[in-house]
């Protein structure tokens, strides 16, 4: 078992450096398209996480409360509110409160001077753990009976709506091309090994006339898929470890605004999901491609 091992092994070896050039031509271009899912699936999630941010900083809603209203009903509601596991913090504005905010804002400053008394009603401010939350805070808040009547809240279907549809297609569209750089893969290295199963066909011959079995046939030939896959996976992997942090870093120097930050648990598990894919396109690609030539 050991020994038919080594040999598959050994063969396989042989045979991508046998051909050299259109091994390396394949490895080359299965490096440049594991170099491309690398970059495709750090430039999602780097979106993502900007996404992420902003839903974060919008994920509160302010409840606009009736005048007049008991402060007792007010806390009341708050609790109910925070018991929810999706509320992450609720706190209470009263109306000089929310006045003096008012007064703070340079744009408002003239209004401020020219208004009698306080018409700023207090406010009850609810944090929610995802923005897809929103919806649910401010049905509660319209069915509150101490909700001002008027604008019962501050709450924005549209940019909610919004949000969401961006963060799906993004999701959606690096789906799509990481599928259709995986089927590109396969198919370089499909073509490649039909080359070399083509170039080795009398080879092939001889070895069924000695009484070689098919799988002794055929697993060469997976491996040195195998080999092509792993190593343009194993270049794609050294580059994208040598680029990826300090490119980040220097984005976040130059583009401080922009709230991107390395991940190094994103990073392995990429590069160990890129390297794991360089040995099942590999294998794949090479047993589809040697199917018109050896049949088990």
């Amino acid at each position: 078992m050991t020994s038919n091992l080594s040999f598959t092994i050994k063969s396989g070896w042989n045979s991508f450096w046998r051909n050299a050039p259109v091994s390396l031509a394949s490895t080359f271009t299965v490096f440049l398209i594991f170099l491309l899912l690398g970059v495709s699936a750090i430039a999602g999630t780097s979106f993502l996480q900007v996404l992420n941010s902003y839903q974060r900083q919008v994920s509160f809603i302010s409840i606009n409360i009736a005048d007049n209203t008991p402060l007792k009903q007010v806390y009341i509601f708050a609790g109910a509110l925070q018991k929810r596991p999706y509320v992450t913090s609720v706190w209470y504005s009263s109306k000089r409160q929310e006045l003096q905010i008012f007064e703070q804002n340079p744009a408002d400053k003239v209004v401020a001077t020219q208004i009698q008394g306080n018409p700023i009603a207090a406010r009850l401010y609810v944090k929610v753990s995802s923005i897809n939350k929103l919806p649910r805070i401010n049905e509660l808040a319209t069915h509150w009976p101490w909700a001002d009547s008027l604008l019962p809240t501050d709450f924005q279907a549209n940019i909610v709506h919004r949000m969401g549809i961006l963060d799906y297609w993004v999701k959606v569209i690096e789906s799509i091309i990481a599928l259709i750089l995986a089927v590109i893969c396969v198919l370089v290295v499909m073509n490649t090994i039909r080359t070399t199963v083509y170039v080795r066909r009398r080879e092939i011959e001889i070895m069924r006339l000695v009484g070689a079995s098919e799988y002794m046939v055929r697993l060469p030939f997976v491996v040195e898929g195998i080999i092509t896959g792993l190593m343009g996976s194993i270049f794609a992997i050294g580059v994208i470890f040598a680029t990826y942090q300090p490119l980040v870093h220097l984005l976040h120097a130059n583009l401080f605004f922009v709230p991107i930050v390395y991940n190094a648990q994103f990073e392995l598990w990429l590069e160990l999901g890129l390297l794991s894919s360089g040995v099942f396109f590999g294998a794949i690609g090479s047993m589809i491609g040697i199917r018109r030539y050896v049949s088990i």
